[in-house]
């Protein structure tokens, strides 16, 4: 291989053993994880030179043609080393929670909560992502990727056969969208980003939801359902995420928003009959394909997310 001479000079190694010695067979083996760790110092103590994931990641990125995932074959991180070499990984770093809070304040419609989702609700929402890099190349639509944080998790669970498909309508966001995955082949972004709008002759295996349905007119709920399910194939999946507590404290605003109408401005709608047959759809989507909601508690505020099976169709 051309580039392990290339590998063995930046590393200082002498064969591809010593490099694969620094990783664990087995991450989650206490003493695998420290057994690498001590090849890393003693390497260190002989060469000067710090071996890590990070290192050896960012090497990857920025040397694909050497294949260090040949190197590191059958070892936990070759598939983080993998994206790495096929540019399955974002260029631009996710906007910090200021930033976020500054968009919900100028266009809370469009960017539905207050803060970003931590890593814990990220980590839920993709669960029915599979990490097996023996499945066949799948497809993977997420709706309303916003500028993208989302979509950087979803990248880490994709193989390189791989598709992304990148729905979001605000062409500020596109543009982020852009700048961010522009250079990774398995991404795409339409121009035209509207969900309801989009078609494919290919059905998705795993279909993302990050548009806020409970901040838009009654009429667009059960139509996006709809689309979601139009998009995904018989045995797919489709999950989103909503925020506890919200409903109701979005119906309290409602009441007293009658009364004063200040409080009213808070709320997402005026009349508490379309903000609950909202709920409502939602709710009914969830009995006929739903599968598992779990809550996580370290969000702010708490969020469930809903995760949904649309059952293959009888011969």
């Amino acid at each position: 291989m051309q580039g392990v001479s290339n590998i063995s000079v930046f590393f200082q190694i002498d064969t591809q053993e010593e490099l694969r010695s620094c990783f664990p067979d087995n991450k989650r083996s206490i003493r695998d994880r420290l057994g690498a760790y001590w090849q890393r110092v003693m390497h260190w103590k002989r060469t000067g030179k710090w071996i890590n994931e990070k290192r050896v990641v960012q090497y990857a990125k920025n040397h694909p043609q050497e294949g260090v995932s040949l190197v590191l074959d059958g070892k936990p991180v070759q598939r983080k080393i993998v994206r790495a070499e096929k540019g399955l990984y974002s260029k631009v770093p996710t906007q910090n929670i200021w930033t976020f809070f500054k968009s919900f304040m100028k266009n809370g419609a469009e960017v539905g909560a207050v803060f970003p989702c931590t890593r814990y609700v990220s980590k839920e929402i993709v669960r029915m992502i599979a990490k097996d890099p023996n499945l066949p190349p799948r497809l993977i639509i997420e709706g309303g990727a916003g500028e993208g944080a989302l979509s950087e998790k979803i990248l880490k669970r994709m193989n390189p056969g791989d598709k992304l498909v990148l729905l979001e309508l605000l062409p500020k966001l596109q543009e982020r969208l852009r700048e961010k995955f522009e250079h990774c082949k398995n991404v795409e972004i339409p121009e035209n980003g509207d969900i309801l709008q989009y078609q494919s002759e290919e059905k998705a295996d795993v279909t993302i939801g990050a548009i806020p349905m409970n901040s838009m007119p009654k009429e667009f709920a059960p139509q996006l359902l709809a689309k979601y399910q139009e998009l995904t194939k018989p045995g797919g999946s489709f999950s989103n995420v909503h925020y506890r507590f919200l409903p109701g404290i979005n119906r309290v605003l409602i009441i007293v928003g009658k009364v004063v109408p200040l409080v009213g401005r808070l709320a997402t709608h005026t009349s508490l009959s379309d903000f609950n047959e909202i709920v409502r759809t939602k709710d009914q989507f969830y009995k006929e394909h739903g599968i598992a909601r779990p809550t996580i508690w370290r969000n702010i505020p708490p969020a469930t997310v809903w995760h949904h099976h649309f059952k293959e169709k009888a011969e």
